[in-house]
């Protein structure tokens, strides 16, 4: 009897796990780029990123910023792309970020102020630079693109970041978290 029940329970759990499985939605990342051209035809968007690599997304955007009409205004503007996928990725939002101008830094984050939502990073030069952190803000994580108010950095953490100055301080844009290999 007691066999039997620990057979049910097995099988129970199996089955509460893949249903799990089954419901688990893809991981939605973040990149920057600028968009180069847009095939509304084949439903691809080109777009150059910020490791000078041509990047093709089948183009799956649904949000009123990137609807048909207004696509095509975004070809030749830096842009954040939201996507799903690995060897083919899909686009599922791209977020134009003006015209500019802005500034890219890359460095190791040696100060977290929450209090000030800002964080201090140290560059590769050497250079000490604050950046303060927004909801708008957009970081890529290893676990995927979180809201800036979601974004939990950790002293050490190498970032590569793109700002543009409000008010005369550097406001990031975007934040790309380096996974260390």
């Amino acid at each position: 009897m007691l066999n039997g029940m620990l057979k049910t329970f097995i099988f129970v759990a199996c089955l509460e796990l893949s249903s799990i499985a089954g419901t688990a939605q893809e991981v939605v990342h973040a990149l920057t780029g600028t968009v180069s051209s847009i095939d509304t035809s084949a439903k691809t968007i080109m777009v150059y990123t910020d490791n000078r690599s041509a990047g093709l997304f089948q183009d799956k955007t649904t949000s009123a910023s990137s609807a048909t009409g207004n696509r095509l205004v975004m070809k030749g503007k830096y842009s954040i792309i939201f996507y799903i996928g690995g060897d083919v990725r899909a686009a599922v939002r791209v977020l134009s970020l003006g015209s500019g101008p802005f500034v890219k830094d890359s460095g190791t984050i040696i100060i977290l102020d929450d209090k000030e939502h800002s964080l201090t990073i140290k560059g590769d030069s050497g250079a000490i630079k604050s950046i303060n952190l927004t909801p708008d803000t957009v970081a890529e994580t290893e676990y995927g693109a979180v809201q800036g108010s979601k974004y939990r950095p950790h002293k050490g953490d190498q970032v590569r970041i793109t700002s543009h100055t409000v008010n005369g301080s550097a406001t990031a844009l975007f934040i790309n978290t380096l996974v260390a290999n």
